[in-house]
């Protein structure tokens, strides 16, 4: 409704409405977010599990379980990092005056959906699953840090990492769009250049393109 007013009155009435296209954009990040906590209650997120199915029975539902830690993980990080990035934004405003915050505020709200979701299902098992799974991906972490501690300086040890998570989150069956957030978290977290804001900062600007409303209108 808000994008055909905007066409009508432009192209009609010769009257632009110029808040039009940021508060869609707005909405539009609403709906995905909204959309990636639905598809995470209901298991929808996709992932690759050719490598998964050829591990023996016995490892693979740790690995499988493995994953629930890693969205949980996720979850999480975006959520803390969405919260740096509402204080940041309540005294910036968009072009037209409208505050900037209406950007992140979908983005911080699916983001702790998804976290209680994620909580929900990683405890959704044996208990021995749960904390087999669980110590298996704290372990995996701690390996992480350590190498990149010994890593020189001068070379490139958070993109070494940030590979490393990519690989590792293909092969357990991790969902993709996860598998590429653990690996952006990762970097930012290990990079001390970059500050964890800014990991929030680029999902929120890898959806909020007003050309992505084509996908739901179709």
């Amino acid at each position: 409704l808000l994008v055909f007013a905007s066409i009508f009155w432009r192209y009609t009435l010769n009257e632009p409405i110029e808040w039009a296209e940021e508060v869609a954009r707005a909405l539009m990040v609403t709906i995905i977010f909204a959309g990636a906590a639905t598809s995470m209650g209901r298991g929808g997120h996709i992932g690759v599990d050719l490598f998964l199915g050829r591990l023996p029975t016995r490892v693979r539902q740790y690995v499988a379980h493995a994953s629930r830690w890693v969205l949980l993980a996720v979850s999480c990080g975006l959520m803390l990092s969405s919260f740096d990035l509402v204080t940041a934004s309540l005294v910036q405003t968009t072009s037209t005056g409208l505050p900037q915050v209406i950007y992140v505020v979908p983005v911080a709200f699916g983001a702790v959906v998804m976290t209680f979701v994620a909580l929900e299902h990683a405890l959704q098992a044996e208990a021995k699953t749960v904390l087999v799974s669980l110590a298996g991906v704290v372990l995996v972490a701690l390996i992480g840090v350590l190498v990149l501690k010994t890593v020189p300086e001068g070379t490139s040890g958070p993109g070494i990492l940030m590979f490393a998570c990519f690989f590792l989150g293909i092969l357990a069956g991790v969902p993709i769009a996860f598998t590429l957030s653990i690996s952006a978290m990762s970097f930012f977290l290990a990079s001390p250049f970059l500050p964890f804001v800014f990991f929030s900062q680029q999902v929120a600007a890898g959806v909020d393109h007003f050309v992505l409303l084509s996908i739901p209108f179709f």
